[in-house]
């Protein structure tokens, strides 16, 4: 029994026999809907063959081509070593002549044997050649002009017009036949191949990953992923289709930024639904923002979430406080959280103030800290380091709500208000007066923390205070 893969034209010999040469190439990078461009996977695969001894036979139009290997001793004057060369016999009718010739075509058997070691991707080959020449012969993919099937010995021959491949049905060529029509989408969803981008999956763990609609890897993870990703150009693939989680991630993120309005508006819904999913722990900030079609994004949320919809890290306080106000609230991680805002959409840092993001409840002032800060304002006057034009701070107390690892004491805000902690201000205590004389040093200096101005205005003051 044989596997055969048939398509539609005439390959020539050298589609089989020159490393590097693809006739798709062109179309690949030019968008036609083609898929091989390295001019190698062809010429690999038959390698494959021949090391694990599966007859292969090749039959472009009337011709045929057979591979086989002759032994070669090549030595450099230090070592020998028995070289196995692979050997093309050419018969048939070759361009309308009758041929019988041997191309020794100079390939050791076992090159590629270190990546190319799975008859599935030899089978990947073969049939992804066979789409491609659909293409090239109807300038669009013809799933009906394909052939992949089983047939018995005596039917393995030649049929002009065709380019005809014959795999021995081994254990292993069948257990690849059947992985062809979940890893080959031009088979299973031949209409739709070169739309179909973001795939609905149920599957446990990463997102399985197409190029061009062929099957790469799985990406590892112990998150399951909303959907699987049919990449084109975002995704760079080597000659074997290996690629790492990273060149992943970026593709997918990339997809993201540009999908279309109502492909994200299902995404965002399914990812409400799901947020512990792979893409909410996979999406690269940058590649998911950069280029993004702001547009598609901003009106993809409002009609996932609605008008009040905001996006929310996952803390109790951040949600109660949002759905108080009567924000739909979506809890999502930070990192989603970040390119949400970046593209336009309504997170926490829209719809909360400052001090609502921080924690702090905003309260009047107690006669405490009043007190405080009028001392302190009295003493920088005392040593004459207060511009004539410059008025007394305002002063509010403040309240944590959340608790922190660092309690803060007061701090002054972007209003040039001294806001000091209640919880130091009901009584004229050290911590009190100490936080307002700094509060009250940095209202008149302007000068940040730890910086020289700070430092030097503060000496200032105690040199003024001394004269």
């Amino acid at each position: 029994m044989y596997l055969m893969i048939q398509n539609p034209g005439v390959a020539p010999i050298e589609a089989f026999t020159v490393l590097g040469l693809s006739l798709s190439r062109e179309s690949t990078e030019s968008g036609g809907g083609t898929i091989g461009r390295f001019g190698s996977g062809l010429k690999h695969s038959i390698l494959m063959m021949l090391r694990k001894r599966i007859n292969i036979a090749v039959y472009p139009g009337a011709g045929k081509l057979a591979f086989r290997t002759e032994s070669s001793v090549v030595s450099d004057g230090i070592t020998s070593k028995v070289c196995n060369l692979v050997q093309c016999d050419v018969s048939g009718r070759i361009d309308g002549k009758q041929v019988r010739k041997t191309l020794p075509l100079n390939w050791d058997v076992s090159y590629g044997a270190f990546d190319w070691n799975d008859v599935w991707m030899a089978l990947r080959e073969f049939i992804c050649n066979a789409i491609d020449r659909t293409y090239r012969e109807f300038s669009t993919y013809r799933h009906d002009e394909l052939r992949i099937e089983i047939v018995e010995d005596n039917q393995m021959r030649a049929k002009d017009g065709t380019t005809r491949i014959f795999l021995e049905l081994t254990d292993e060529v069948s257990e690849a036949y059947n992985l062809v029509h979940s890893r080959i989408l031009h088979l299973t969803r031949p209409t739709a191949v070169s739309t179909l981008r973001m795939i609905r999956t149920t599957e446990p763990g990463g997102p399985t990953i197409y190029k061009d609609g062929i099957y790469v890897r799985k990406a590892d993870s112990t998150y399951d992923a909303l959907r699987s990703y049919n990449c084109g150009t975002e995704l760079e693939i080597d000659e074997s289709r290996n690629v790492n989680d990273g060149a992943i991630r970026d593709a997918v993120s990339r997809m993201w930024a540009s999908a279309s309005e109502e492909t994200l508006t299902q995404l965002f819904r399914e990812m409400r639904d799901k947020p512990d999913c792979w893409e909410a722990h996979s999406l690269c900030t940058w590649r998911a923002t950069h280029n993004a079609n702001l547009e598609n994004w901003k009106a993809a949320f409002k009609k996932a979430f609605g008008e009040n919809g905001v996006v929310a890290t996952s803390s109790a306080h951040y949600r109660q406080l949002l759905e108080s106000k009567g924000y739909n609230v979506v809890a999502l991680n930070e990192t989603m959280t970040k390119i949400f805002r970046s593209n336009g959409c309504k997170t926490t840092f829209d719809a909360l103030s400052a001090d609502e993001r921080d924690g702090r409840e905003i309260l009047p002032p107690t006669v405490h800290a009043e007190t405080a800060v009028k001392n302190a304002w009295n003493w920088f006057a005392a040593s004459g380091v207060v511009p004539a034009n410059l008025s007394p701070p305002t002063v509010k107390c403040f309240r944590e709500v959340i608790q922190k690892e660092n309690k803060t004491f007061g701090f002054i805000g972007a209003d040039r208000i001294v806001y000091l902690n209640k919880d130091f201000a009901d009584g004229l205590t050290t911590d009190l007066q100490r936080t307002a004389v700094e509060e009250v040093a940095h209202h008149i200096s302007n000068a940040n923390d730890y910086s020289r101005d700070f430092q030097e205005f503060m000496v200032s003051a105690f040199v003024g205070v001394c004269k």
